[in-house]
Formats: structure tokens, C-alpha cells, sequence
């Protein structure tokens, strides 16, 4: 639950639906016009086709560039996925990603792990099937994967809670080191930095994160 919140902010699938298998209103809160559209019952072999709605871009640092993200955030970290769950967050469908901290760069993390976001997701909730893609986000991280973020520091009462405000905080990392970079950092499809910076790999990124943010870099397991 964010800080001075009434209700939570993450409502897992597995609590969304009420003893009259509507909405869960203990969890949803009384305006669930939206959940009751997503928890209506589809069809076998189909499910409810969610585009793109997750946008919190008020009061976002710069994120024109890849190199904005590296020295505008507050929080720079290398993690690993260690679980996922489905459900709703701020009453979008997604998934919410666990992650134990590998490296962090400039500021001190103090938690075991920490939770994150991502409004993609293919999931059943009820008599449900919900199908939520979004294009601007690369391919989540799978469990085991890493991920590198850039984001505010967390906002929660338990403060391990990162609120995406962005794609482009979200770098994950593929096959062989490889970076999934965020479509906002390309100006075509084959990938061309918007800017002079050129990290493509995982090793890249760490050189150029030590680099810029690393007076007490910290690594964890």
C-alpha cells in the first residue's frame, strides 16, 4: 500500500473476486466500473484483449535517453526475479515481479528484495481470461532473468515497493547479456540510440553506471 493510501494498491487475481463474484469491493473499493468490464465471463479460447492503459508520466524524470535514466534516477539497480503474480495494480491488469537486488549504484538498498510493476500480462481471474500487452514495454524478465531499473525510491509503507512510472525504467536482460532496450530509447526498429550512448550489453550498462553514479556501489548475492 503507498503511503496515505486507503486502499492497496496491488489487488492479486487471486483476491479479485467478491462472494457475489463481482469485484471484491474490500479490496477494489466502492468504483470498480473498470474491473466489472475486465471480469466479465469470455468465451473458451478466448480472453479480453487490454491495450495499452498504464501511463504515469506526471512528475517522471527525463527519460528521453537511456543515458537520462542512468544520471536522472533516484534508484539505479541490476536484480534478479525470484517469483511473479498476477493481478491488478491501481486497477490495471499486469504482472507484479519480485526481485532480489544483485547490484545497486548510489544508493544504498536495504531490503532483501523489492516488487515492481509491468502492465503486460496473460491471466485468468474468475470466469476471466485477460489478454494485457503493451507495446512500449520490452519483454518482461522471467523468473531467474535480471533485470536492470531505474526508478524513484519506493514509496510504500513497507518501502520495497518501485512505482513504474515508465518503459523506460524497465532494461531487462536477455540471452547472452544482451539489454531488451525500451522502444522509447530507439528512434527505429533496428534499434538506434536516440543519443551518442551506445551500452547494448549487460556488461556495458554495469561499466557505464559505475562510471557515472559509483561513490559506495553496493552488491548483493
Amino acid at each position: 500500500m503507498l503511503t496515505g493510501a486507503q486502499l492497496p494498491i496491488w489487488v492479486d487475481a487471486s483476491v479479485a473476486i467478491g462472494p457475489d463474484r463481482g469485484p471484491n469491493h474490500a479490496v477494489f473499493g466502492p468504483e470498480t466500473g473498470l474491473i466489472s468490464e475486465f471480469l466479465e465471463k469470455t468465451p473458451d479460447g478466448r480472453c479480453h484483449q487490454v491495450g495499452e492503459m498504464y501511463d504515469d508520466s506526471a512528475f517522471r524524470a527525463p527519460r528521453a535517453t537511456l543515458e537520462e535514466a542512468l544520471t536522472q534516477s533516484e534508484v539505479a539497480l541490476l536484480g534478479r526475479v525470484t517469483a511473479r503474480a498476477f493481478g491488478f495494480y491501481d486497477l490495471m491488469p499486469g504482472q507484479l515481479l519480485q526481485v532480489e537486488p544483485v547490484a545497486s549504484f548510489g544508493y544504498r538498498l536495504t531490503e532483501p528484495r523489492y516488487y515492481l510493476f509491468v502492465p503486460i500480462g496473460h491471466f485468468k481471474v474468475g470466469d476471466a481470461e485477460l489478454c494485457k500487452t503493451d507495446t512500449r514495454y520490452p519483454e518482461p524478465p522471467d523468473i531467474g532473468d535480471e533485470v536492470f531499473l531505474f526508478v524513484d525510491k519506493p514509496a510504500d509503507l513497507t518501502g520495497t515497493l518501485f512505482h513504474i512510472r515508465t518503459a523506460g525504467d524497465i532494461v531487462p536482460v536477455g540471452a547472452h547479456g544482451l539489454l531488451r532496450i525500451p522502444h522509447q530509447y530507439t528512434d527505429d526498429p533496428n534499434g538506434t540510440r536516440l543519443d551518442g550512448f551506445s551500452a547494448t550489453t549487460k556488461s556495458d550498462l554495469i561499466g557505464s553506471l559505475r562510471a557515472r553514479r559509483c561513490r559506495h556501489c553496493q552488491s548483493g548475492g
